[in-house]
């Protein structure tokens, strides 16, 4: 079993630093966010295999961090890369999305619930952060 532990993965903006004091001060949950480990010779991506180890649930901030090439808004490479990582890892009920309003959504994960939230504005998503933590 898993320790209860939430992993924050997140693109640029500082809004997951919102969510990390949350979780971390109101639901007195531990978490964890990569750069903030030691990097102890790994690449990164072994470095996100050993901490999710340590982990049982994992919050992705969608941000709009980077524009496609026809102008849209989307989130980092790193972070979609971590939804599909995290929902295989945890499944699907042990994975929560926060959505930035305006940021493209890839077509290999639409259908997939998420909270939404305006920019600059993240804590509009801590209600309902709340609701899908509350089974840890």
């Amino acid at each position: 079993a898993r320790e209860r532990r939430v992993f924050i993965s997140h693109g640029r903006k500082e809004d997951w630093r919102r969510i990390q004091e949350y979780v971390e001060r109101t639901l007195e949950v531990k978490t964890l966010e990569l750069a903030q480990e030691a990097n102890q010779g790994r690449t990164i991506f072994q470095k996100l295999i050993d901490a999710s180890d340590l982990c049982s649930y994992a919050v992705i901030v969608m941000t709009g961090d980077d524009m496609t090439t026809d102008e849209q808004t989307r989130a980092r490479e790193n972070v979609i890369h971590e939804i599909g990582y995290f929902q295989g890892k945890y499944g699907p009920d042990r994975v929560c999305l926060l959505h930035e309003n305006g940021v493209n959504i890839p077509s290999n994960i639409h259908g997939l619930v998420y909270i939404p939230f305006p920019k600059d504005g993240i804590e509009i998503a801590l209600g309902g952060l709340t609701r899908e933590l509350k089974h840890l």
